[in-house]
């Protein structure tokens, strides 16, 4: 289980998911949403104008009225992120 801003977010192999949320519903109550997210086992690096590029790009997506959710697998550092939200 982590916490994602106001939000729990727990992880479960795909065949437990009814359970656990039936589970978690009963202690406490409806879930904000439930539902199955493919994470990758891979970090790409990146780092650079790279990273700069591909931030832009992931925030594009998400500010568009069609995209729900947007999901990437790099592995960007605290550093490269403090110096790109400057």
């Amino acid at each position: 289980c982590t916490v994602e801003g106001e939000q729990h977010v727990v992880t479960c192999e795909m065949n437990a998911l009814a359970p656990v949320s039936q589970d978690l519903a009963k202690k406490f109550g409806d879930p904000a949403s439930a539902k199955f997210v493919w994470r990758t086992d891979i970090a790409i690096p990146i780092e650079g104008d790279g990273a700069e590029t591909l931030m832009k790009l992931l925030d594009q997506l998400d500010d568009l009225d069609d995209v729900q959710d947007v999901y990437s697998n790099e592995d960007i550092s605290d550093e490269e992120l403090a110096r790109l939200s400057q």
